[in-house]
């Protein structure tokens, strides 16, 4: 944590200047996300070659749609994105696969309308019942116990979560419940330096960004949508413990990170969000340009896929050499590890593909309307 008076001037410097950097960006070629987060170990330009959503998808849009419509006042906006999921998991048990939907377009309401980058704008009204609303849903306790007066938001969530309770072992329900609410409680707030009342570290922000990005609880559906659930003190036993924690971390990081490039100008330039990988790094190096600290946050984000491949390697060959006495939770084993590589390469191709980042004027290649929607959109 770095100490800086006057964060609020600090803050407005940097986001006043590199705007600049920003308009200068906007007349060159423009940048790729791809190149610079590929590396000649891990290429990310057909990294998604071969996957497939889920072959229920069509059904899937129409399902979430129904849910969409009985709370039509709220969660109208977030009907692009109710794929998400089909993408993720594209090997679900389809009911788990619409539960986890509709908890989704839950999570892509509050985010758009009271998340960390929209939070700081909204009126002091309107602040207060986000935070109303997000006190109730981060505080529910594991008897999911609703108040007479709750919120049909408050209540539509509780309803997921009785459905993920009744078809979970008890451990993966309270593990997950806890990471679930603790990124709702940090989320839906300001998390700008100046609210935060210091500088975060850079690897501080990363830490956090997880939870911001809310993956943490989607690495845990993993297990969750095939019903297929890591013994983790089996794994204590056999000494890869650490690893696959380790490479949990890795695969909710690379996307949440990645998200910060993708969603660089949503935040930073349109919203003067400082709480995104870019800006944390000009915060902590206030005179580097724009350019550099792009540069940096890509080396940041080539490590960690990086990271990640080179556990997925070493955990497979590991498990591969499990004697036939092993043989069942071998085969758990390397099955959640392909449910893993699958959803990393999801994560990549719905951020490249969906239109929540596309824009007519933008210094990425990835986010660029194609020539007929710039049209349609202007």
């Amino acid at each position: 944590m770095k100490q800086v008076p006057n964060i609020l001037d600090v803050s407005d410097s940097i986001t006043h200047r590199i705007k600049h950097d920003y308009d200068r960006l906007l007349e060159m070629p423009p940048l790729s996300i791809t190149r610079l987060l590929s590396s000649p170990s891990v290429r990310l330009d057909g990294f998604s070659r071969g996957f497939a959503p889920h072959p229920r998808l069509a059904d899937l849009k129409n399902d979430a749609n129904a849910f969409i419509d009985e709370y039509h006042r709220w969660l109208d906006p977030v009907r692009p994105f109710a794929n998400c999921a089909g993408y993720l998991f594209p090997g679900a048990l389809y009911d788990r696969l619409l539960l986890m939907t509709n908890s989704l377009s839950i999570g892509f309401y509050l985010n758009d309308v009271m998340g960390r980058d929209v939070f700081p704008n909204l009126p002091a009204g309107d602040q207060q019942a986000a935070m109303r609303l997000i006190d109730n849903m981060s505080l529910v306790t594991e008897d999911l116990e609703l108040e007479p007066d709750a919120h049909p938001l408050e209540i539509a969530n509780t309803r997921i979560l009785e459905a993920f309770k009744e078809q979970s072992p008890e451990e993966w329900f309270s593990r997950w419940l806890k990471l679930f609410c603790y990124h709702l409680s940090i989320t839906h707030r300001d998390r700008n330096a100046r609210a935060l009342g210091y500088i975060p570290g850079v690897h501080e922000y990363m830490d956090v960004r997880c939870h911001y990005a809310a993956v943490h609880h989607l690495i845990l559906w993993v297990e969750y949508c095939t019903d297929n659930y890591v013994d983790w003190r089996f794994l204590t036993r056999t000494n890869l413990l650490q690893k696959m924690e380790r490479l949990h971390w890795t695969t909710a990081a690379f996307p949440a990170l990645a998200n910060d490039l993708f969603s660089f100008e949503q935040e930073v330039i349109d919203n003067q969000c400082d709480s995104n990988l870019i800006m944390v790094i000009l915060l902590n190096h206030p005179q580097w340009p724009l350019e550099r600290a792009i540069e940096v946050a890509a080396e940041i984000v080539r490590s960690i896929i990086f990271e990640q491949q080179t556990l997925m390697q070493e955990l497979r060959a590991e498990i591969d050499h499990y004697p036939p006495s092993l043989s069942t939770e071998k085969e758990k084993l390397i099955r959640h590890l392909d449910d893993l590589m699958s959803f990393t390469k999801a994560s990549w191709l719905w951020q490249f593909g969906t239109k929540r980042y596309k824009r007519p004027s933008t210094i990425w290649l990835e986010t660029a309307l194609s020539k007929a929607a710039a049209e349609e959109a202007s």
